[in-house]
This record gives C-alpha cells, structure tokens and sequence, in this order.
C-alpha cells in the first residue's frame, strides 16, 4: 500500500497548497495509542495538554474552513456589524439577534452566501465581520452626519446596510475587491482565544448551507516544490502553488 505522505487542496481560482506530513501520515492514521491509559499520576496534567490541544485544533480547523468557505464562493461585499448602545452587550442576546437577522433576511431575500465571525471590542462586547451575496439587500450610500459627505474607505463607496439598521445599530458594507485577500484578512479574526470569544458549545463562525469547498487530493509521492514552506509547525509543511 502506498504511504500517505500529504494532500493538494485547489481552489476555484486554480492556486491552492500542499500540505505535506513530516511523520509521512495523516494525523487520521495516528490510531495505534487509541485505548492506551495515561498513568493516573499524570492525568491533570495530561487533560490539560488535552484541552489546549484541541483548542488549538479547534482554532486551526476554524481559520481553515473561513477561508475556504470564501475563497471558492461567490460573495459581493465585507461587511461589519455592530450595535447602538442601547442595546444588550450580553452575548447570548447578541448571538441571538444575529441569527433571527439571518432568519429573517433568508425568508426575506431567499437563500444567500455569507459566512460570520465575532469580534470582541475593547469593552468585551462582541460584534461580526463577515462577507455576504447582497445583491438582493436594500443598501444606501453612506453619509457621515457630521459634514454630509459620502463615506469613503480604502478608495471606495462604505454603504450601509438598511435591515440591520433599522433595529440594532450599524451596518456597513464594501464591495469586495479581491476575494483571496479577504479571505485572507478573515482570518484574522479567528485568534489564539477564538474558543473563548463566544462561550463553550455556541457557534464560533456562522455560514449558510451549501457553500463550495475546495479540492482535496490525497499525496503519495511528494510534488515539485519551488523555494521553502510558506507555514511549518512540528507536523506538517505548507506550500503554496
């Protein structure tokens, strides 16, 4: 049988990554310690490595599946929303608000792309930065009240977003420019507390249903790499093409 040395991820664009094992197999194959007991002296500490680790884990398989989700589907603008301060900074409130917006605007507008993360401002608050399909949402140019003048970000028209507005705080949307660098910038948001950011069990990132993925190949020999890895941990080696 032929070993697992890594795997080709490719995107709709054509550019993508290999991934290559530096133990020559899948983290899935890792399945000889399976029953083995920990020696019971050592079990605190042992759950702790445990529960860093897949937090780590869990922050990894998050950033990987936002930038994903963007880079091989189709979203018109980046959006941020936050809230007036009026209104509830506890979070289940927050996370409800969102969701029952997203509800709402599906009934309203009918299936559309978007994928959600939270942020914390300084206060501890939680907002969101996402990218959205908005072609069929009611935008209008924004003003800034204190001169009447349009508002201009990084060269370009900020609009705001009229259905959130209406009843939590504000809503502002760019056109998206380069899908791959938001992607990218996306990411961002998926920090080294990410599992913290919202509490245990709530959702970290919010998408809608049916959005692409990219291809993954499975690696048996290794491909024809150009110059040194752009990522490397104890584990693996990331290559871009």
């Amino acid at each position: 049988m032929a070993q697992l040395i890594g795997k080709m991820v490719t995107y709709p664009t054509g550019h993508g990554y290999y991934m290559i094992y530096k133990d020559n197999k899948s983290t899935f194959d890792l399945g000889s310690n399976k029953g083995k007991k920990e020696p019971v002296s050592d079990f605190d500490e042992v759950e702790e490595y445990r529960d860093y680790d897949n937090r780590q884990r869990s922050v990894r398989r998050a950033k990987s599946m936002v930038r994903d989700y963007i880079a091989c589907n189709n979203f018109s603008h980046f959006v941020t929303l936050t809230f007036s301060g009026e209104q509830s900074k506890d979070d289940d409130v927050r996370l409800k608000v969102l969701s029952n917006w997203l509800t709402y605007m599906k009934r309203k507008h009918g299936k559309f792309n978007y994928v959600v993360v939270p942020e914390r401002h300084k206060d501890g608050s939680l907002h969101f930065h996402g990218v959205f399909d908005l072609k069929n949402f009611e935008l209008k140019k924004g003003i800034n009240p204190k001169n009447g003048k349009h508002v201009i970000r990084r060269g370009q028209q900020v609009y705001n977003i009229t259905s959130w507005e209406l009843n939590n705080g504000w809503g502002h949307a760019e056109i998206i420019r380069d899908q791959m660098k938001v992607a990218s910038y996306m990411t961002k948001y998926v920090v080294k507390d990410f599992e913290t950011t919202v509490s245990k069990n709530k959702k970290k990132y919010w998408c809608s249903k049916g959005l692409e993925l990219p291809v993954q190949s499975l690696l048996t020999r290794i491909p024809k790499l150009v110059g040194g890895p752009a990522y490397e941990n104890d584990y693996i080696q990331i290559y871009h093409f």
